[in-house]
């Protein structure tokens, strides 16, 4: 018998051990949470794993004052473009809204530190493949 990935459950379970028990969690944390579980919905895991490993190198790009692209979505869509050039369907442009929303709402560190967080979770996923 095969467990059943709930990446809510594990998103959940990464944040706690990173910024404490539920209650103690910035609303902005909660709210971006439950996008990113709307992004799993829409993407699934593999998919969703490369769309936030683009997050991660937007964020070093952002991050990084020699690069020109001020703004982060700009370093996102470049990202992305890189890693789905061949692969552009209408997902990936709901995600890309749903993102930045969760992006704005959180704020760039928290926004990082989510991100962590869900890789952390859909690689518990790749621990259950057999």
């Amino acid at each position: 018998m095969t467990e059943r990935f709930d990446f809510n459950f594990e998103l959940r379970d990464s944040l706690t051990a990173r910024i404490g028990r539920k209650a103690e969690w910035p609303y902005s944390i909660l709210v971006a949470r439950d996008l990113l579980d709307l992004i799993h919905t829409q993407l699934g895991q593999p998919d969703m794993l490369r769309f936030l490993r683009c997050a991660e190198a937007a964020s070093r790009a952002f991050k990084d004052p020699r690069n020109r692209a001020s703004l982060y979505s700009d370093h996102l869509s470049q990202a992305l473009a890189r890693d789905f050039a061949t692969e552009h369907d209408r997902r990936q442009d709901a995600v890309w809204n749903i993102f930045l929303a969760a992006h704005r709402i959180t704020g760039q560190e928290q926004c990082d530190l989510l991100v962590g967080c869900a890789i952390e979770a859909l690689q518990v996923d790749l621990a259950l493949v057999p």
